[in-house]
């Protein structure tokens, strides 16, 4: 039998869909594809969710234990509870 991805005629063939078509593949071809797209599926979410939520994992103080800029800038209210309104005046 002649796999359908490599088309080298091998022993045991398997019944799979592989990027939308269905063929026999033997199973070095079955992990090659599982990989690539397990991975890259799962790559692109997390990329996209940092995306998406990037604001919501904006901390209150930087490394060096002060008010970030970037916080008060994008959570106001938060930050007048937050900080002085020293702190405020100085970092925004």
């Amino acid at each position: 039998m002649i796999c359908d991805s490599c088309e080298i005629t091998r022993d045991h063939l398997t019944g799979a869909v592989v990027d939308g078509t269905f063929g026999q593949y033997c199973k070095l071809c079955l992990q090659n594809a599982r990989r690539m797209t397990t991975s890259g599926h799962a790559q692109y979410s997390r990329d996209r969710d940092k995306e998406d939520n990037a604001r919501d994992l904006l901390q209150p103080w930087d490394r060096a234990g002060k008010p970030s800029r970037e916080f008060i800038n994008s959570y106001p209210d938060e930050a007048q509870e937050m900080f002085s309104p020293q702190e405020l005046h100085e970092h925004s």
